[in-house]
């Protein structure tokens, strides 16, 4: 999958961009986004309020959304609610811990390396037929990683793959001693009130680490929301907050130019300039969830996904407009509560 590195245009207060688009008011953000295509929903939480809420098309606010790439974040979460409860030790924790069966390879893989796609086992997931492809047909997808040689030390190069988020699913799983999806009704959506999800077991027993996940955006926020109160959601600690903050910052460097740097942490794509940041979970053709602390802002966006890869691309980069563009506007002021 081709991922947008840009996530959000992050500047010094008082500086614009000539082509950034400010909208006036709320009906003119919606209007903006209404004209990206196949978008199918918007949705803003700014101080923990849902300020906009917006379907297109035969989208509606019960519609449940593929979040595609969007459940690696969404998994980052369950493995840090693994470590507080004491399921998992740490992300420093060999995988070996908790698999019997680890290739002779892959021995001193961490939990860490897995969050960060950093184990070296080498991965492609650029448009056309793929190891995310090649993974699914299979048949087992835990056999298909763990067969595959490694070709770098660990933690020495990035490389986006669905595969090491998969692992993260086996391994909550052995560790806790229940499926992944039970574990995340118990633990995550229970907490959050999120009622109704779909996510797909594949076959071999482990339900999905790197997508297949369904949500409703009113849920999709609830995550945005959960991590911009730093793993608190209404008034109940869900997840620890060094554990947010780990997640959500850099661990991998992609780029730093000036002031600004970008990257990826556990399972989230991150951007800080100074003393500002912001992180999104984003997945195959716009699908995303952008998190703005300083402005305790949140964005949640969905875009129809069954479509090639590179109208996925430009719906991933449509979605960022989007936050930017809700981003730009709450710099001016408080947005107004609708």
């Amino acid at each position: 999958m081709l991922i947008m590195i840009v996530l959000i245009a992050i500047q010094s207060c008082g500086q614009q961009s000539e082509e950034q688009y400010i909208p006036e008011d709320l009906a003119a953000l919606k209007d903006y986004a209404a004209q990206k295509e196949n978008i199918r929903s918007v949705l803003v939480s700014q101080h923990d309020k849902t300020i906009a809420n917006w379907y297109f098309k035969s989208f509606d606010r019960d519609s449940l959304e593929h979040i595609r790439s969007g459940t690696k974040s969404v998994m980052s979460l369950l493995i840090g609610i693994a470590i507080d409860r004491g399921i998992i030790g740490s992300v420093e924790d060999q995988i070996t811990t908790y698999l019997d069966d680890v290739a002779s390879d892959k021995q001193d893989m961490t939990i860490r390396h897995l969050l960060t796609m950093t184990s070296g086992v080498p991965w492609e997931e650029g448009v056309g037929y793929n190891d995310w492809n090649r993974m699914i047909d299979s048949g087992n997808p835990y056999r298909y990683w763990m067969d595959r040689p490694r070709k770098h030390e660990v933690g020495e190069k990035w490389a986006y793959s669905s595969g090491d988020t998969h692992i993260l699913s086996v391994i909550l799983t052995r560790a806790s001693g229940i499926s992944t999806l039970d574990f995340a009704e118990q633990y995550l959506f229970g907490p959050l009130g999120i009622r109704r999800v779909l996510w797909q077991k594949f076959p071999d027993g482990y339900y999905a680490g790197a997508s297949r996940l369904a949500l409703k955006p009113k849920d999709m926020i609830k995550i945005g929301q959960l991590c911009e109160n730093l793993g608190i959601y209404d008034g109940k600690r869900v997840v620890s907050e060094s554990y947010i903050r780990q997640s959500t910052g850099i661990q991998f460097e992609f780029m730093e130019k000036g002031n600004v740097r970008e990257g990826y942490g556990f399972c989230w794509w991150a951007v800080e300039l100074d003393d500002k940041r912001a992180y999104m979970a984003l997945g195959y053709g716009g699908q995303a969830i952008a998190v703005i602390p300083s402005q305790q802002l949140v964005v949640a966006v969905t875009h129809k996904w069954k479509l090639g890869g590179h109208q996925a691309a430009a719906q991933q980069k449509s979605a960022q407009d989007v936050a930017v563009a809700a981003w730009a506007w709450a710099r001016q002021g408080p947005l107004p509560i609708h």
